[in-house]
This record gives C-alpha cells, structure tokens and sequence, in this order.
C-alpha cells in the first residue's frame, strides 16, 4: 500500500459536537450515533455499548448523516480506556434518495422560491408575439397579417390532406 493509499495518511475532517448527530440502521433496529470525524472513504462513529457488542468487523448496516445515506461496513472496532466505543465504517454505496421535481415547468408548483424552468415562459411568450403579429390592425400595417393568414391556411390544408 503507497503512503497516498495508506489509512494513517488519509485526510480526516472533525465533525463539530453540534452536528454529529446521525442515525445507524442495524437489522431491524434503528439507534442514535456521534460521527466523530470522517474522510472521503470512511466514517468514525462514536456509539453506545448495547450497539458496540451487536457489530462484527465486515457487519454491514445504514447509516443516515447530515441529508445523507450510506451503506457502510465495519472495518474496525476500538473500546477505549475512558468508557467510550468508536467505530470505524467504510462507505460502500451512497443510498440516499434524490427527490424529482414536483412539475417539469416550475409554474405549477405549491413551493415559492424554486427554481423555475423558464422553457414554458419563453414559449408563452413566443405565442404571445406571433399573436399581435397576426392582429388584423397590427398585422396588416406591419405586412404580416397576410402571409402569416396564407400560412396557417395552407398548414391546414396540408394536415387535412387536400
């Protein structure tokens, strides 16, 4: 193993005590834990002792952090001195569910301040032109009413056939 791939030399970021909170999902058991650093590849979770003893090395389980779920595996156990029980978990697969927007066009949605797609927008407005356009008044003193007219009625008659 190359010092860059080396556990010991990988990058670990402290997670601040106010936002370590996370949930592990083991079996059909559902328990509260403290993420106490992670890195790219793995997590350091600190947990109760009833939750200790029910984890092997290569136990799989869920563990939900910060809008995040990830399926770990445990690589290593530690009882420390002070009473205290650290896990170390491998990410495997990020499970977490992305969820689609409620509506393609953004307009219909209930929630205010999304983002909105303005495709539906653009095309209203595109119609919105070619119907003043079209105006009789507006129309034939700019010289498109005519050939938009001459348009449309030879686009119907090319759609019923004759």
């Amino acid at each position: 193993m190359s010092a860059v791939e080396s556990p010991s030399n990988a990058f670990r970021f402290q997670v601040p005590y106010d936002q370590s909170g996370a949930k592990i999902r083991l079996g059909w058991g559902s328990y509260k834990v403290r993420v106490i650093d992670t890195s790219r590849e793995a997590f350091t979770l600190q947990v109760s002792r009833k939750l200790f003893r029910r984890f092997q090395e290569g136990t799989r389980a869920l563990l939900s952090f910060q809008g995040e779920t990830w399926e770990v595996k445990c690589t290593a156990m530690l009882q420390l001195a002070d009473g205290e029980y650290h896990l170390s978990l491998l990410r495997l697969i990020d499970r977490t569910i992305v969820k689609a927007p409620s509506s393609p066009t953004g307009l219909f949605s209930s929630a205010k301040g999304k983002a909105h797609d303005p495709t539906l927008t653009i095309a209203m407005l595109a119609a919105l032109v070619f119907a003043c356009v079209a105006l009789p008044g507006t129309g034939d003193t700019l010289g498109t009413a005519p050939i938009i007219r001459d348009a449309l009625r030879h686009t119907w008659q090319i759609s019923l056939g004759r």
